[in-house]
């Protein structure tokens, strides 16, 4: 912010008079004048403040020589924009992985803490995180069988504030089939007598078991049944 005070009679620029910057009647500081132009600056930091038209006043209570005087104006403060960005990643399904995104302003090149981003796959949602102190935002995700194999779209949306403009960062995520293992035991059976068969089977990942897949049993080479994996991942023939 930059005023100037001069002597009205003469037009004569007053130097190492102090000036008082208000701002919609809040204090923001004092600043001397300095010596042959009558100018006094005083840096804010305006990053709190909203959007729109401020009323800046400047005051001088005047000396022994001067009265005091004041003047007012219109402070208008645009909305700042923002640069999101949102890092590449690999999953098998199963896995889990910190989704990484920063936020940061373009003017001043600072990072924005304590703003909302909400991550997307596709478009669709997979949830909300705050920045932290640094401007970043880890969102934990775990790759689950709603997401098709291959490369997708991952999103990062910030909706702005009264301060800043909305931002949006966009990478790609590419989704990989993970090892599967099965969990079955020795069964001891006589002959003639019937036994049930199960197998369970799981993603090496997480170990999560997997549902809604068939299962081929065999015994001796010979196919014994196809059941489909339950909601545990188990499969049982009889």
């Amino acid at each position: 912010l930059n005023a100037i005070l001069t002597r009205k009679i003469d037009g004569y620029p007053l130097c190492a008079k102090p000036l008082t910057f208000t701002l919609d009647g809040i204090k923001q500081g004092t600043a001397y004048t300095i010596l042959g132009g009558g100018n006094a600056v005083l840096q804010i930091d305006a990053s709190n403040l909203s959007a729109g038209d401020h009323t800046l006043k400047v005051s001088f209570e005047g000396d022994g020589n001067n009265r005091p005087s004041f003047v007012t104006t219109t402070l208008t403060l645009t909305k700042a924009d923002v640069i999101l960005k949102i890092a590449s990643a690999t999953l098998h399904y199963g896995e889990s992985q910190n989704l990484t995104a920063t936020l940061q302003r373009v003017v001043d090149g600072s990072m924005l803490t304590n703003r909302p981003l909400t991550f997307k796959i596709d478009g669709t949602s997979i949830g909300t995180l705050s920045t932290d102190g640094t401007g970043t935002s880890a969102f934990a995700y775990t790759l689950s069988d709603a997401v098709a194999v291959g490369d997708h779209t991952l999103t990062v949306e910030y909706a702005g504030d009264a301060g800043t403009n909305p931002g949006t960062g966009t990478a790609k995520l590419t989704c990989l089939k993970t090892t599967t293992a099965f969990s079955l035991n020795d069964i001891p059976a006589r002959i003639g007598e019937t036994k049930s068969l199960s197998a369970i089977l799981k993603r090496s990942t997480d170990k999560a078991g997997i549902v809604g897949r068939g299962v081929l049993f065999t015994l001796v080479g010979t196919q014994i049944g196809t059941p489909v994996t339950d909601a545990n991942g188990q499969a049982t023939v009889s």
